[in-house]
């Protein structure tokens, strides 16, 4: 019997989806056997496993995390009407769910002739690096306008 492949696809903050694909005829353990369920483990450092789901007959699962920064391994074996696999596929390659950062320091705003500066302190929780920042302006009218220009925080 071969060991299905996990793929992820759509990785958020909050979960990651693994499918993979039925092994199938000699691949499932004989050309009239097919797969009956799959356990499935994860690993945030490739060594120490922990079981997400057994016995589980769907080739979909969706593992729910905390930590969008933490990058996660999975494995798999596949159970048929004969036994389970003794040993789990390899492990596939790290998969690390998105981060959104905190959201930065009230701004301070200072006056330089007719330019205006704002400064704030990036937050303390950004995860991964921030690339750039938004920033929007409130207008005399009460209406809030983006600052097209690119703002890397500096």
């Amino acid at each position: 019997m071969v060991a299905p492949t996990v793929v992820t696809a759509s990785v958020t903050t909050t979960s990651i989806p693994l499918t993979w694909t039925a092994p199938s005829g000699i691949s499932a353990g004989g050309s009239s056997v097919t797969i009956s369920s799959y356990d499935l483990e994860s690993s945030t450092d490739g060594t120490t496993w922990n079981t997400l789901v057994t016995a589980h007959t769907s080739t979909s699962y969706t593992h729910t995390i905390t930590a969008g920064s933490t990058t996660y391994y999975y494995r798999i074996r596949a159970t048929n009407k004969y036994d389970t696999q003794p040993t789990f596929s390899p492990a596939t390659s790290g998969v690390k769910g998105t981060s959104v950062p905190a959201t930065p320091a009230k701004p301070t705003v200072g006056e330089e002739g007719t330019s205006v500066s704002i400064v704030w302190t990036a937050p303390d929780s950004n995860y991964d690096t921030i690339t750039s920042y938004k920033v929007f302006i409130i207008t005399s009218t009460g209406s809030y306008v983006e600052n097209t220009a690119v703002c890397d925080g500096s």
